[in-house]
């Protein structure tokens, strides 16, 4: 029987070593994962991290309180200080910066708050010694008054010394913010001019190839090759959530709405401007014009437009293109209707209390009795019946669960019962006298 025992466990060490190499196991290190082939990052009761191969080598010292990947090196920090290692182990960049952070071929480091660039050789290509390091992915602005150094994705450097400050705007067009005593604009990098002039309070990205710039409490439209498609005489600028269409509200405070596409006006002076939902082929506007919502739909493919409701209602739900039907509200009564014809398919009485609690339709009145109405499917049903059958499901299933109860505690009491017998029975040695 022994023998059995220490088989098993023979086998189960064969088993544990081919998955975690015996020297882990005698350091107590605990394995994170496979990092190369044969080769595991590890941790030990203090939390500290190493690299340590299958037969038991330690490639890296498990003593760092973090481990870093990136291509085939190792950035491992240890008391405030970064380290880079290769893959086998062997020091590239010695533990002396307070940070390095990972990259291609050339690396921003910080020594006491000042940065600069090295290379894998741990030469300076860029001197330590700026205060303010910006970041966009694998982009970088170093600056130091009024100096900025850009290393961009490619590895490329621009020295940039005429501005007072400068952030990313949009990196495809090679576009940056820039500030000049204390006003804004934008510079274009790889023409090496300003193409938005520095005459604004804030400049922001809008979308594609537009650009949104403030002055006061008004805003303008540029687009990204410096053309002016609206001056600083616009009250708001909103998009939808589809991104393509944008708004804009005018000093009359009424709205147009924009294409992104092609920048065509679809339609104008509007009093508000509700859901713009929209798809590859359609999109619907919820608008309002002399206190009235219309229905509109604009066809993204041929530009035509066609009117589903007319400038006649209270109110309008709809929230989804791929829904056929909506609800509108005119005269105090509400409706539903076709999105595809406009025709009104169920009338409703004036009363209306919203949406039901699990968000499964509308609760309406119809010809006196309460209705859930499924928008989806222009469908309704009696809430009467509906809470009937509601009841009847819960009465059923509340007895349903004292039934099951019932029969669970009995049969934990037979078992229980029988099992202490047997006991009472078999546990007690005959050689004992029991008291």
């Amino acid at each position: 029987m022994k023998f059995k025992k220490y088989l098993a466990c023979f086998f189960i060490l064969i088993l544990l070593n081919s998955i975690c190499p015996m020297e882990v196991l005698a350091k107590s290190y605990k394995v994170d994962f496979l990092y190369r082939k044969n080769m595991y990052k590890v941790h030990d009761k203090k939390n500290k991290y190493g690299i340590v191969t299958k037969s038991g080598i330690v490639v890296i010292p498990v003593e760092y309180s973090n481990l870093a990947f990136y291509d085939d090196y190792i950035f491992a920090d240890k008391d405030g200080k970064r380290a880079c290692f290769s893959q086998n182990g062997s020091v590239i960049i010695p533990l002396k910066y307070d940070k390095i952070i990972p990259n291609t071929q050339f690396l921003p480091v910080n020594i006491d708050n000042k940065w600069g660039i090295i290379n894998y050789n741990d030469e300076i290509i860029l001197p330590i010694e700026y205060p303010l390091l910006k970041t966009s992915g694998y982009n970088y602005i170093f600056q130091k008054e009024g100096q900025f150094v850009f290393l961009n994705q490619n590895n490329q450097f621009f020295y940039i010394n005429e501005f007072n400050d400068m952030n990313f705007l949009n990196l495809g067009k090679n576009l940056f913010v820039v500030e000049k005593n204390q006003k804004k604009g934008v510079y274009d990098l790889k023409q090496k001019k300003i193409v938005i002039p520095l005459i604004y309070n804030d400049v922001q990205y809008l979308y594609d190839n537009l650009i949104t710039v403030k002055n006061k409490d008004r805003y303008g439209i540029y687009k990204t090759d410096g053309q002016v498609l609206f001056h600083t005489v616009l009250k708001n600028i909103l998009m939808n959530h589809w991104t393509t269409h944008f708004i804009v509200q005018k000093e009359n405070n009424l709205y147009d709405l924009y294409n992104f596409s092609d920048l065509k006006k679809i339609f104008s002076d509007m009093e508000e401007v509700g859901d713009v939902i929209s798809n590859n082929e359609i999109t619907h506007i919820k608008a309002k014009k002399n206190s009235f919502w219309a229905l509109e739909e604009y066809n993204n493919k041929t530009g035509k437009i066609r009117n589903i409701l007319p400038y006649i209602n209270e109110e309008i739900l709809h929230d989804s293109i791929i829904r056929e039907y909506c609800l509108a509200k005119t005269n105090g009564k509400w409706a539903s209707y076709s999105t595809k014809t406009g025709e009104k398919l169920i009338q409703f009485d004036n009363d209306f209390i919203g949406k039901d609690p699990y968000f499964t339709g509308y609760i309406l009145y119809l010809n006196g009795d309460k209705v859930l109405y499924d928008i989806n499917t222009n469908e309704y049903k009696d809430f009467k019946q509906i809470k009937a059958k509601s009841n009847n499901g819960a009465i059923a299933f509340a007895i349903f669960g004292v039934v099951l109860k019932v029969v669970w505690w009995s049969s934990i009491t037979i078992d229980k019962i029988v099992n202490c017998k047997e006991y009472k029975r078999n546990a007690v040695p005959k050689k004992i006298k029991v008291l």
